[in-house]
């Protein structure tokens, strides 16, 4: 398991919709690294905006989906986030959660 910090901008999102943010983290194998969750300050974010899931969608990127339960659209700017990612099994049969946590970001 690894965890990675990093400093993002998410994306204006209309009301009551979705919108995603890709994220770069060198290293990421897609189909061999998976998206574990994260933890972000939303303290500093608008209300109503929640995160809806996230996977590894290319090889050293992350997405993650945002939800925007309001009736306006909102514009939450920067924030730090710490995104959680796994390896899997990459067919060699070594399906270890690695070593410790990743703060290279």
């Amino acid at each position: 398991m690894r965890l990675h910090k990093v400093t993002a901008n998410i994306p204006s999102i209309s009301a009551n919709t979705t919108g995603e943010l890709a994220i770069t983290i060198l290293g990421l194998v897609q189909g061999v690294d998976h998206y574990g969750g994260h933890e972000d300050d939303l303290s500093n974010l608008n209300t109503g905006l929640g995160a809806a899931g996230g996977e590894v969608t290319a090889d050293d990127e992350v997405t993650i989906r945002w939800i925007n339960t309001t009736g306006g659209a909102l514009n939450p700017g920067s924030t730090t986030i710490f995104i959680i990612t796994w390896r899997g099994d990459d067919g060699s049969g070594d399906a270890s959660l690695g070593s410790g946590p990743d703060w290279s970001g």
